[in-house]
This record gives structure tokens, C-alpha cells and sequence, in this order.
């Protein structure tokens, strides 16, 4: 209780102790940066102070701060001291404790192991930056960069900081063309085309793992028909017949036998062409004998016929008297020429001399070609004549 003299002024009075001091226990914590000099930094985690008696010495014992370990070889440390009138400060550090931390590399979906993950270490409280690798034939899903905050572990190996990039497959694309009887853009692309269809066009497949399906061609017929599937767009390089088509991985012989290549962009082609058909010429003309029996059945008939697909030089046919002769192999919707060569049947007169035109259709054709006997000869104008004299040539 302090009262007032008649001045308002309160005075408070000390005696010197002569025989107690205070102490101060101080606990520091490693800090992750370093000073502008490099040096590790710390900062004070807990603090405790208490009087005691001046002359006696007092120590401290190190506490357990989760993540830290007490390191009594820090510059600086002093875990007991006697007390002095001035006072005493006891100081202890902490380093920060290092533990794993782990970098995985996984197949999105399966969980297969791309690469041997990145086993390390970091101080606890570190952040730690990484990045997904390059792993070949697959793409790293996002995120691609991940940071983590390095928590404490029990044991060695790394179960709460691990870091996990996932990737999924490479896929490639395959194309199905079809090439028809119109030909190529000046590009060298194949005309969009009418003769048939492919399906499906084009197909994805994962490089490594991928299965194609392949691709169905069909022809328009009768008009078309389908010739095979090609790897080249000029349908030099013949892969299969099949209407169905399906490509096989790539592969190369190594030890134990053949190792599949990853799948690469690749385009076949399925060519279709006009159909075959057959054309039929059919020689009739006037009865010339006096039994009607029409053409001369010994009177030969040639002609020349050309186009696709026949010789250079034309394909010569002979047909004796009424009757007729069939060329198979020819092209649909192809226009051949049939000429007759009116010098061998000198006597005869077709079309005015004017050779015959005829574009193919599906299913056979027939040209029938009528012919006049006009040049009378002797022997009535006929090839031959049968011998009534009854007599043998002798030679003499």
C-alpha cells in the first residue's frame, strides 16, 4: 500500500539483491535460408526464464521439436553456465531434419513403371521443385510441374513425400485411301473417286500397344472392281489382295526373335479399276447361195480391235462366215475401235468402210456387224466352188 504526501508524488523504494539473478533458456530452430553471406540463420522456437541464486549453475536439457534434431556442435551453444549478478542465457539449436522423398513415373490408368523413379532427400519444411522427364513414346499427362513440402517420415524409404507424374501413350494415325480410275491431283493425291468406298478411313492406335482394326474396301458394281490394297499412292507396291486389310505392327529380328517397333503415320491404299467384261462380234450378212444358207461358211472375216488393255498394235479376231467370236478381259466403260480389215474379205462391204465404236458395259457386249457382198467375181464371186467333174487331177 503506497500513500501520497501532501505533494501528489507516490515513491516506491528498492533494496539491492544481492543473492538472486535471472537465467534464460533459449531454444533456436535451423532456418532454411541462409544469411547474404551464406551462413545459416536461425530462429527462436521457445524461451523460458526463472530467478535464481547467483552463483549456482544451472544447465539445460534439450527438448524434442518435431522435425528438428538438437545439434550441440552448433557455434554458439552453451548448455550450462553459473548464474552471475548479470544474469545467464543458456542457448540451444536445432538443425532441420532431412528426409527422402521419392519422384515416380507412371502409365496413367495401369500404374505401370515407365522409368526408375528419382529417389532423394530435403530438409524438412523444404518445397521442392520437379519436373516430369521425357520418356519415349508417351506424353506426359498435366500437371507436368508439381512442387511438395517435405513432411516428416518414418523410416527410410519415402511413403508421404513422393511426387507422381503420370503419362499415356503415344498414338499414331492410319489412313485408308481409295483409288479410283480418275487419277492423281497435281499434288499427287488420289482423285476423290466413285468406283468404291474404304471403311473406316482412318483409324488410331496407340504407338506401342495399339491393335489396328484395319479397313473394309468395297467396289461399286458391276461397273468396278476392287485390285488390292497398296502402300504407295501410285499403287506400285502391292500389300494384300484381301478386301479386308489389317497392317501389322512394325517389327525388327533381334535376340529371341522379332521385337515390335512403335507404330509410325502410315496411309494404304485400296485401287479399284473398271470392271472386265466380255465383247462378242457377231458376223451376219445376205444369203449369197442359192440354199440361203447366208454368209460363205468358208469365207473368212478379220478385224482389228483396239484399246485398253490390248496390244499396241491391235488384236486381230477371225470369224468365218455367220458366225462370232468373244473377247473376255476387256474394260468397263472403255471405248474399243473394231475395225475390219477389208482387204482379206475383199469382197465384202461393212459399215462403209467405216471402222466401229463401242464403249463397254457391265455384263458382256455384242457388236454384230452386217456385211454386203458387193464385188462379184468369177466363180459368182464366192470363196471357193465345189468341183462336180468328177475327175481327179492327174497331173498330166
Amino acid at each position: 500500500v503506497v500513500t501520497a504526501d501532501g505533494e501528489n508524488i507516490l515513491y516506491f523504494y528498492y533494496t539491492k539483491d544481492t543473492t538472486h539473478a535471472y537465467y534464460k533458456i533459449t531454444h533456436y530452430t535451423e532456418n532454411l535460408a541462409k544469411d547474404a553471406a551464406g551462413k545459416t540463420t536461425w530462429t527462436e522456437y521457445a524461451s523460458s526464464q526463472a530467478v535464481g541464486d547467483i552463483g549456482t549453475t544451472y544447465s539445460a536439457d534439450p527438448m524434442t521439436i518435431p522435425g528438428f534434431t538438437y545439434d550441440s556442435s552448433v557455434e554458439g551453444t552453451v548448455t550450462s553456465g553459473e548464474l552471475t549478478e548479470k544474469g545467464l542465457e543458456l542457448k540451444l539449436y536445432y538443425t532441420r531434419n532431412s528426409y527422402p522423398y521419392q519422384v515416380r513415373y507412371l502409365e496413367q490408368g495401369s500404374g505401370k513403371v515407365l522409368a526408375d523413379p528419382k529417389d532423394a532427400t530435403g530438409k524438412y519444411g523444404q518445397v521442392i521443385s520437379e519436373s516430369a522427364i521425357e520418356i519415349a513414346n508417351y506424353d506426359a499427362v498435366d500437371p507436368t510441374s508439381q512442387t511438395l513440402n517435405i513432411r516428416i517420415e518414418e523410416g527410410t524409404e519415402a511413403k508421404l513425400n513422393v511426387i507422381t507424374f503420370y503419362y499415356k501413350e503415344k498414338e499414331t494415325t492410319i489412313n485408308y485411301v481409295a483409288v479410283g480410275p480418275e487419277g492423281y491431283n497435281t499434288d499427287g493425291t488420289p482423285k476423290a473417286t466413285s468406283a468404291g468406298s474404304v471403311t473406316p478411313s482412318s483409324e488410331t492406335v496407340k504407338i506401342l500397344s495399339g491393335l489396328a482394326q484395319g479397313s473394309v474396301a468395297a467396289a461399286i458394281e458391276p461397273t468396278y472392281r476392287f485390285v488390292g490394297w497398296y502402300s504407295d499412292a501410285n499403287c506400285t507396291q502391292l500389300v494384300s489382295q484381301a478386301e479386308k486389310f489389317v497392317p501389322a505392327q512394325p517389327s525388327h529380328e533381334g535376340d529371341g526373335g522379332m521385337i515390335k517397333d512403335p507404330w509410325t503415320p502410315a496411309t494404304y491404299y485400296a485401287k479399284f479399276e473398271y470392271n472386265l467384261t466380255t465383247l462378242t462380234i457377231t458376223k451376219s450378212g445376205a444369203a449369197v447361195n442359192a440354199n440361203g444358207t447366208g454368209l460363205d461358211a468358208g469365207q473368212s472375216f478379220l478385224f482389228k480391235v483396239t484399246g485398253a488393255g490390248l496390244p499396241d498394235g491391235g488384236l486381230l479376231i477371225a470369224i468365218n462366215g455367220n458366225g462370232s467370236e468373244t473377247i473376255s478381259g476387256l474394260t468397263v466403260g472403255k471405248t474399243y475401235t473394231v475395225a475390219e480389215v477389208e482387204s482379206w474379205s475383199w469382197r465384202y462391204t461393212a459399215n462403209g468402210g467405216q471402222p466401229y465404236t463401242i464403249t463397254l458395259q457391265p455384263n458382256g457386249n455384242t457388236l454384230t456387224i452386217t456385211n454386203t457382198r458387193d464385188k462379184v467375181q468369177w466363180l459368182d464371186g464366192d470363196c471357193y466352188k465345189e468341183n462336180n467333174f468328177g475327175a481327179v487331177n492327174s497331173g498330166k
